[in-house]
């Protein structure tokens, strides 16, 4: 079954204001089968997390993993609401 990437949804809200701009991920993704999306976003999260633990806040790659992990607790959320 084809649904609406979450990570899509939540990159384009947080980055496009909801409008057409660019976006990296996939628009559709399959469901259905195997670990719940939301798990394998958690364990995403999670090691996102540890390198921006590790790295320097002058170092310019800390904003971008610490927007990456806002697009993915965002979706997070949003595969935990539609369940998938």
């Amino acid at each position: 079954m084809a649904t609406i990437n979450p990570v899509w949804k939540a990159y384009n809200d947080l980055h496009n204001e909801g409008g057409e701009g660019y976006n990296p991920h996939d628009k559709y993704i399959e469901t259905g089968a195997g670990e719940p999306l939301w798990s394998q976003l958690s364990d995403k999260i999670y090691r996102l997390q540890n390198v921006a633990n590790a790295t320097s806040i002058d170092d310019p790659r800390w904003k971008q993993l610490n927007a990456e992990i806002q697009v993915l607790k965002a979706a997070k959320a949003d595969a935990m609401a539609r369940d998938i």
